[in-house]
């Protein structure tokens, strides 16, 4: 009888969110759901928190798989950029860099020109949220193991 095979999905994620409350519940969910195994499939998840866009730019080398970004960022810091500004300090640096804006902005020309900048996802902070954000990194989970398999 062969052993059974394991397998790891690691995931990368940057979340920018300046509330405590927010920041902390989300961290707890994610590490809830994202650091587990399911049957012989290990999930890690790898979380850096930043409290401003600010914070986050500098370590965008470690090219996380997608950065979960607030646009109101400045709760704790009355001079901080807002999430639009930091959306475009990022795809200055990186262009290809996966990010959700995870908000509560409901300026739909403000979301739509960022879409027109290269957005891909946004999620209006309510209480289907969180089951949201979760649906989108087991997407992206699954992208990136299909993509590595398809590699060979």
């Amino acid at each position: 009888m062969q052993p059974e095979e394991f397998y790891t999905y690691q995931l990368s994620v940057f979340l920018v969110e300046d509330n405590a409350t927010m920041r902390i519940l989300t961290e707890k969910n994610l590490q809830h759901d994202f650091n587990r195994f399911v049957g012989n499939v290990q999930y890690r998840l790898q979380l850096h928190s930043f409290t401003t866009g600010e914070a986050c730019l500098p370590h965008l080398d470690q090219k996380p798989d997608i950065i979960v970004l607030d646009y109101y960022l400045n709760e704790e810091d009355a001079t901080a950029a807002t999430g639009d500004v930091i959306f475009r300090e990022i795809m200055k640096k990186n262009p290809q860099q996966r990010v959700v804006l995870f908000s509560g902005q409901e300026d739909g020309s403000i979301v739509n020109q960022l879409v027109r900048e290269g957005l891909r996802e946004y999620i209006i902070k309510d209480e289907e949220a969180y089951p949201q954000l979760k649906e989108l990194l087991e997407e992206l989970i699954a992208e990136k193991y299909q993509s590595f398999k398809d590699q060979g």
